[in-house]
């Protein structure tokens, strides 16, 4: 349905999208995730036709190559976070609105105009102002008039970042409900992992212009590739060391101090004997109490010190000292910690290897 090959994109010196190549299929939910000047939304301005890019192979949308078509002839949608509504029009006007231009007649486009209005659940809306419009009701109307036309595919430009936390909430379970609905694809910026993660049916992360990692949430949270990868999507305990055998998919790793744990990597064949890597464990994962070797295979323990511990509500977090490095264990159990901590516990499986981009042998 989308497909974009070696799409390179440049403001003078700054190199905002380098020879990024990708493909979203027929209904499938895409999320372009990365922090700001990533190159997420140039990404999205290039698809939409709103900038053409410096180079580019191929960027096919629908079945038809777009390159150098201009942006009302492409068979797409952007919706934007500043909702772009026309505060002359009402309701129903703002919606039919791509319909008259493209000679859809007025009372035609009005029945589509409610209709559309019906799926996004606003029915009864088409005579109201845009200023009577809360701000949820607003995104739902620029979605309506977004999907109005039947777009092959549908751009989301940080859709819900003007809106408060529980709307946030509530508007991603519509948006995912309405695009299985529609079955169209959605391409979805956003900058915020826990959005990509609930939304998504694949994530493609970005950084400096070029895809970092792209896979499923659960290989994104759970199977970093890179330790920029790893630290964006929330793995709070990186700690440095080097590689001592590598099985499978498995690594024994030398931490400072000479301890020695055991981890998976993503990517083993990326790693050798005597490699500098890191290994990247979720402060969840970590335990701090006594846990028996007999249930799991690999078990890592490092004694260490409580030298922090931080109430936040539903959680605490405790700051554990060891030889290797400070380590953040998060426990949901507030009412048993502790007094003392003597050591910090995790599994193979929840700690992630991953290569260090200064690789020598030691």
């Amino acid at each position: 349905m989308l497909e974009i090959e070696g799409a390179t994109h440049r403001y003078g010196e700054l190199t905002a999208l380098d020879n990024v190549s990708l493909s979203a299929r027929q209904g499938e939910f895409l999320t372009i995730l990365g922090e700001s000047g990533s190159g997420k939304t140039t990404l999205l301005r290039v698809i939409s036709g709103l900038e053409q890019p410096t180079e580019v192979g191929k960027l096919m949308i629908g079945g038809e190559n777009v390159v150098g078509v201009p942006p009302s002839r492409r068979n797409c949608t952007t919706v934007f976070q500043s909702y772009a509504l026309f505060p002359h029009m009402s309701v129903a006007e703002n919606i039919a609105y791509g319909l008259v231009v493209r000679g859809i007649s007025r009372d035609d486009a009005r029945k589509q105009a409610s209709k559309a209005l019906e799926t996004v659940r606003l029915p009864g809306f088409e005579d109201r102002r845009v200023s009577q419009l809360s701000g949820g009701q607003k995104q739902r109307v620029a979605i309506a008039r977004a999907i109005v036309t039947r777009p092959a595919v549908l751009l989301l430009d940080e859709p819900l970042g003007a809106l408060d936390e529980r709307l946030r909430l509530n508007m991603q379970n519509e948006l995912t409900d309405l695009q299985r609905q529609l079955k169209t694809t959605f391409v979805y910026i956003t900058h915020s992992q826990e959005e990509a993660l609930a939304m998504s049916d694949r994530i493609v992360l970005m950084r400096s212009g070029r895809i970092e990692q792209l896979g499923t949430p659960s290989e994104l949270f759970d199977l970093p590739t890179s330790t920029f990868a790893a630290e964006f999507m929330g793995f709070e305990n990186l700690l440095p060391g080097v590689a001592r055998s590598v099985d499978g998919n498995l690594v024994s790793v030398a931490l400072s101090g000479g301890s020695p744990v055991v981890g998976i990597a993503a990517n083993p064949a990326g790693i050798s004997q005597g490699d500098l890597v890191t290994i990247a464990i979720r402060a969840e994962r970590l335990s701090h109490s006594d846990v028996s070797r007999k249930q799991c295979r690999h078990l890592n323990t490092l004694a260490g010190t409580k030298i922090d511990q931080r109430y936040r509500g539903k959680y605490s977090d405790l700051d554990i000292e060891t030889a290797a490095g400070k380590l953040k264990v998060r426990t949901w159990d507030n009412a048993s910690l502790p007094e003392e901590i003597s050591s910090v516990s995790w599994r193979a499986e929840d700690c992630i290897v991953l290569p260090t981009a200064a690789n020598r042998k030691t």
